[in-house]
């Protein structure tokens, strides 16, 4: 949906060349990193296994490890930078958000963005909506608390 948007913007003749840096990487570069950063590992595995090994201090092997690794804690960086002056002062949490982001959290939301963007190109255009109705135990004829009023005043 972004993409749509996009052009327009960057053809508008209102918005300054700042605003349109920034609609280009809100709108567009948030579309395309997903699918760039899923191809950096096999990169790195590819250049590995060419040429025998690793240079850890070869460039592309660097930039490709920043590119790969600095999203996430950059934007916990950059939440830490913007909180009010009571939520900054739990730096813990923002340490801790920081680690999630480089292990799991940024490529986890990579993947939902992947899928959404294959749903967008098959077509997949309603949004379905899934009951939040949480089951107590396992068994099928449990009724919840709220279904039970409901069939008692009926």
């Amino acid at each position: 949906m972004s993409i749509r948007h996009l052009g327009p913007i960057l053809r508008s003749p209102e918005l300054s060349r700042r605003q349109k840096t920034g609609a280009a990487y809100l709108l567009g570069w948030r579309e395309v990193y997903p699918w760039l950063s899923v191809l950096a590992w096999p990169l790195l595995w590819f250049l590995a296994w060419r040429d025998g090994g690793l240079d850890m201090a070869s460039p592309l092997f660097v930039l490709v490890t920043l590119f790969v690794t600095v999203s996430g804690p950059l934007q916990t960086l950059t939440a830490w930078r913007l909180a009010t002056p009571e939520i900054r002062a739990h730096p813990r949490w923002f340490v801790g958000a920081a680690l999630a982001n480089l292990v799991f959290y940024t490529e986890w939301k990579n993947l939902v963005n992947r899928i959404a963007h294959i749903k967008q190109l098959r077509g997949e255009h309603q949004w379905v909506v899934t009951p939040r109705t949480a089951s107590t135990t396992s068994s099928s004829d449990h009724v919840s608390p709220t279904d039970r009023a409901l069939q008692e005043a009926a």
